[in-house]
């Protein structure tokens, strides 16, 4: 820590001493570093690097206010800064508080910052989804859909949040309301699907997977669902597109990926045994190489 009273900076001092708190903020002297970003601060508050560092500081020394009231103040001072904005994300991330994120979202949208809110939301909802949080992430997608209600992305989230948290009513309902603001696009049906086949209503899946077929005709996530719902029979019309589409040169190994399995398990349930392995070699080969992995990766 440094000791004794600090000299009054001059302003043309302010790089250097910048690169020296730095420097000291890298080696983990923080409280060094917080002194010294404090120091530039107090004769030239505009110096957004200096809120920007401080940000970072306090948020990992857990000292929320402060980290939130320096990002904001970043944020005033150059909006368009990606770098702050993926900054703030990756500490909302890390907090793991969603009324965190509820409140700087408030204030940053009354700033006048509503576009770039919008966006940290998206992303924070993502995340928290993705690992699994639907509890933290839904508030957040609430608090984005005040932004921009009727957004079928954001209602596609919520309702796969509620579906997550055993709402299954309001997921459909949230569901419903996305494919109703974005009727072609089958991301929200396909969602909607998989939490129909949980219910046990695979009927009302199919129809909603088909009519998703048709605007997305080489998803092979599509077909992989709709040949899990029951056991496929001979002369379904649905083994010979399969097959047709799994022909094409041009398929992504993402699709040929799913679709290679789904056309594997159709063929297996009408009992053409010796079509089956050729079909799951090349969907095996593809997830090799897409997702290649090697034993010596592994750690105890």
């Amino acid at each position: 820590m440094l000791s004794g009273p600090m000299p009054r900076l001059d302003v043309k001092q302010i790089p250097s001493v910048y690169k020296r708190a730095r420097r000291l903020h890298s080696a983990g002297r923080t409280d060094a570093a917080e002194a010294l970003y404090r120091q530039i601060l107090a004769i030239r508050p505009q110096t957004t690097e200096a809120h920007y560092q401080l940000a970072r500081l306090y948020g990992r020394n857990g000292r929320h206010a402060k980290a939130l009231r320096s990002f904001e103040k970043a944020i005033a001072q150059k909006p368009g800064e990606a770098a702050i904005w993926a900054s703030l994300t990756e500490t909302l991330l890390e907090w793991r508080d969603s009324s965190q994120v509820v409140g700087i979202s408030d204030r940053l949208v009354q700033a006048g910052h509503a576009r770039a809110v919008l966006a940290l939301l998206t992303k924070l909802a993502d995340r928290f989804l993705k690992q699994g949080a639907a509890g933290l992430a839904r508030p957040v997608i609430e608090r984005a859909l005040k932004i921009a209600p009727g957004r079928p992305d954001l209602l596609t989230m919520l309702g796969d949040a509620l579906s997550f948290l055993q709402a299954p009513d309001a997921a459909l309902s949230s569901y419903d309301k996305a494919i109703a603001a974005a009727p072609g696009a089958d991301f929200p049906k396909i969602q909607k699907a998989v939490l129909l086949q949980t219910l046990g209503r695979f009927d009302d899946a199919e129809l909603l997977l088909r009519e998703a077929l048709e605007h997305a005709p080489n998803n092979g996530r599509l077909f992989r669902l709709l040949t899990s719902g029951g056991k496929m029979t001979a002369g379904d019309p649905l083994i010979a597109r399969m097959q047709e589409t799994f022909a094409k040169p041009d398929l992504r190994p993402a699709d040929r990926i799913p679709l290679g399995f789904a056309l594997a398990k159709a063929l297996e349930d009408i009992g053409a045994f010796d079509r089956v392995f050729p079909v799951l070699n090349v969907a095996n080969g593809l997830v090799r190489k897409t997702f290649p992995y090697d034993i010596r990766t592994r750690t105890d």
